[in-house]
Order: structure tokens, then C-alpha cells, then sequence
């Protein structure tokens, strides 16, 4: 799964859903990894940073902590 949602990622802009890792409170970004500034990311990694295009920053997620996401 987080092979395929970083190949997207790398593409363009996709919908996340996730949980908050403390609260459980659900949450959603717009993130991306097309951008000035290129991060290389394991897909065996605990933990996505993507750049979030809402709030123009970059944001990190546990990927345990994901529930779903869409390509946009």
C-alpha cells in the first residue's frame, strides 16, 4: 500500500485520510511530493512526510495512522 500511495504521490496531488496518532481524532490532507524540493521516501517507512497544498507546508503522517486516500 505505502508503495503504491508514494508512486501517486510523486505523480500529483492525493486525498489522505487518517487518524491522529494520540487523539484518534480523523483527518484529511491534500499531499503531494511534486515539488521544489525532492524527498526520496522508503516505502518501508513508518512515516510519510508529504507536502500538504492546503496549508502550503510540509506535513508528516504515521502510516499506521492511515485509513484510506484517493488520487485526485
Amino acid at each position: 500500500m505505502v508503495a503504491d500511495l508514494l508512486s501517486e504521490l510523486y505523480k500529483g496531488s492525493v486525498s489522505i485520510n487518517f487518524t491522529h496518532w494520540r487523539t484518534g481524532e480523523p483527518l484529511n490532507v491534500i499531499g503531494t511530493l511534486v515539488s521544489e524540493t525532492t524527498v526520496k521516501q522508503d516505502p518501508q517507512t513508518m512515516t510519510l512526510i508529504v507536502y500538504d497544498t492546503a496549508q502550503g507546508c510540509w506535513t508528516d503522517i504515521r502510516v499506521s495512522t492511515i485509513t484510506d486516500w484517493k488520487v485526485l
